[in-house]
């Protein structure tokens, strides 16, 4: 089992894809987090045992860990499969929002409040970390990747809340295929892929490849509605040209306005949007 410490820093100049380990079958990840959020919740939902296990450190933390399956199988042997693994983009974007949480910080990316009448949807999620982490600060999550993803999200699902039904927990599992739903026809997309009320479309380290910025933008287009939806984007920089040409065309979309956010260092850049 790898363990990896959420306070690891990524080292000078790294320009890698990113994932954590491409040799591991579980890789073992702990937040330390200041223990200053209500206890009611790390209480059960429905009776069943969460997904996350908080333990005092040192008086005044708490650590929760998680435990991701991987497929590290695919990762080599299907092409264009990068979602099979753990990547860190998403792993110190998980830390952020849970240190900002748990210490009540004063300019947090998300509001508590807020955030436990929010309903989340994520684009690419891959081993389903985000939701495991974050759910227990929501109102519904839904995790949507490619259909030879899905199992992998439901197994860690479980992994990290034995016993539960995914139909009786806020985290709903849905396949989406930006391409698929680039390609379709306007009655085929409607019959095919129907949008839900999202205040949040997270996008965490979804860009890198030139081929999949357009299916990807019309995709968050076609999932906001106006005046409501922020789309989150969290993005680690590698290609500069690629980096440069989603946000052009994000830009390009119409009715949509997108700001730089002030929230994680390099190698990251964190862009929020929405459609007026």
């Amino acid at each position: 089992m790898q363990n990896y410490d959420s306070s690891t820093t990524v080292p000078e100049g790294f320009r890698g894809l990113g994932f954590v380990s491409s040799h591991q079958d579980i890789v073992e990840i702990t937040f330390d987090l200041p223990a200053s959020i209500s206890e009611v919740q790390s209480e059960p939902r429905h009776g069943k045992r969460k997904a996350r296990k908080k333990t005092p450190r040192g008086g005044d933390s708490k650590e929760l860990v998680i435990h991701l399956a991987q497929d590290k199988t695919a990762l080599r042997s299907r092409k264009g499969d990068t979602g099979s693994v753990v990547w860190r983009a998403s792993i110190d974007f998980a830390r952020l929002v849970l240190e900002q949480l748990h210490s009540q910080h004063p300019e947090p990316l998300f509001h508590a409040d807020r955030l436990r009448e929010a309903h989340i949807l994520e684009l690419g999620a891959g081993t389903g970390l985000l939701s495991i982490a974050l759910s227990a600060h929501v109102k519904n999550y839904t995790v949507t990747d490619l259909d030879t993803l899905i199992p992998l999200i439901k197994k860690n699902i479980f992994l990290n809340a034995p016993g539960s039904q995914i139909s009786g927990h806020n985290i709903t599992v849905s396949s989406l295929d930006w391409v698929a739903l680039h390609k379709a026809p306007e009655h085929i997309r409607q019959k095919s892929f129907q949008t839900c009320d999202i205040d949040c479309l997270l996008v965490v380290d979804c860009i890198y490849h030139p081929s999949l910025i357009e299916p990807l933008v019309e995709t968050m287009d076609y999932l906001s509605t106006p005046g409501k939806t922020v789309a989150l984007i969290v993005m680690e920089l590698r290609a500069e040209d690629v980096t440069r040409n989603f946000l052009l065309r994000l830009l390009e979309q119409p009715r949509w306005k997108v700001y730089r956010l002030p929230f994680m260092d390099l190698p990251y850049v964190v862009w929020g949007g929405y459609k007026v």
